[in-house]
């Protein structure tokens, strides 16, 4: 008896391996994914600019990014005892505004830098819904807790993502023509907003995506689809019934792992798996001749797996084994 519905998942263009660099941008489901690459040591960038849902202002950090538009003191605003920018999430505000500038502006010159070399880019789409902020007519990726009668609310089209996204993504192409970009639509549901306009909101999403995957060798990757159709319970989801639960999220990563991510590439997480863990591990006794050998045994793989893998950062993992361990 089947009592599930299965998700198809396209094979990718070329699987993932240690060797690629990867950038994760989007909703917070983009991050929670992002982080298990960067947990298992892969060279990834995620989220320098803080949760970002809607496309138009993805795109527009990309395009700040690789043209180096930087940002000037315009682009900020005092509210709060703080200075915020609406483009940027809420994480990047500053008591200060030359420390606003000089940061914001070394993250778009970090992600400048990273997608000339990088291999994926996954974007992950929230929101099709946007604010604009009446003083000005921008299109903000966050409204900082500014007071919502200064914005004016409106649903993006699909035409506006796709031509805007396509000019965007056309530039990033000539800087770098071997990037992989992947597109997700986030499971999260914005139901702040009301369920029939979260549904015309991922409807929009889902149409975009098709636009840009007809258009170029794009891919796509069913994050939404595995939990909504696959999952389909709230069993999967947090106490908010909003954001996907952990057991969720490990769920989409498992299916990336397994479809997505090369044979070989998985053999090697397995082994820094153990090795994270052994080094996350608390022992009732950190002098015991156990722990030490213990200890001594993990370092042992490390070092075979720095000679196995010299482009991969063991730094912090051996510090956190070498901090227990008695000379």
């Amino acid at each position: 008896m089947k009592l599930q519905s299965e998700v198809k998942i396209e094979m990718p263009i070329s699987k993932i391996e240690y060797k690629d660099k990867l950038l994760f941008l989007g909703s917070c489901f983009s991050g929670n994914i992002g982080v298990k690459f960067k947990d298992r040591l892969f060279d990834t960038l995620v989220n320098p600019f803080g949760v970002i849902f809607n496309p138009i202002s993805i795109f527009k950090l990309i395009e700040r990014s690789i043209v180096s538009n930087y940002f000037t003191e315009s682009d900020w605003v005092f509210r709060n005892d703080k200075w915020l920018n609406l483009d940027l999430h809420g994480e990047l505000s500053f008591s200060n505004l030359e420390e606003a500038l000089l940061i914001s502006n070394s993250l778009l010159d970090e992600v400048s830098e990273f997608l000339e070399k990088a291999d994926y880019l996954f974007l992950t789409f929230g929101t099709a819904w946007v604010y604009r902020f009446k003083e000005n007519n921008q299109l903000v990726a966050n409204c900082h807790k500014i007071p919502q009668k200064e914005f004016e609310k409106k649903l993006l089209t699909v035409d506006e993502i796709v031509l805007y996204g396509s000019e965007i993504l056309n530039k990033l192409k000539s800087k770098n023509s071997k990037l992989q970009t992947v597109f997700t639509v986030s499971p999260v549901r914005h139901w702040a907003d009301g369920a029939h306009n979260n549904n015309l909101s991922k409807s929009t999403l889902h149409l975009a995506v098709s636009q840009f995957l007809k258009e170029n060798e794009h891919q796509y990757f069913p994050s939404y689809e595995l939990v909504i159709d696959e999952l389909r319970d709230y069993r999967f989801y947090g106490r908010d019934l909003v954001h996907p639960s952990d057991i969720a999220t490990d769920y989409v990563w498992d299916k990336l792992l397994r479809n997505w991510i090369s044979d070989n590439t998985q053999k090697d997480i397995l082994e820094i798996e153990k090795v994270n863990s052994a080094a996350a591990h608390r022992p009732f006794n950190v002098e015991s001749d156990a722990h030490q050998k213990f200890l001594n045994k993990i370092l042992c793989n490390l070092d075979s797996l720095k000679i196995k893998h010299p482009y991969l950062c063991f730094k912090d993992i051996e510090t956190k084994l070498k901090r227990n361990l008695l000379v």
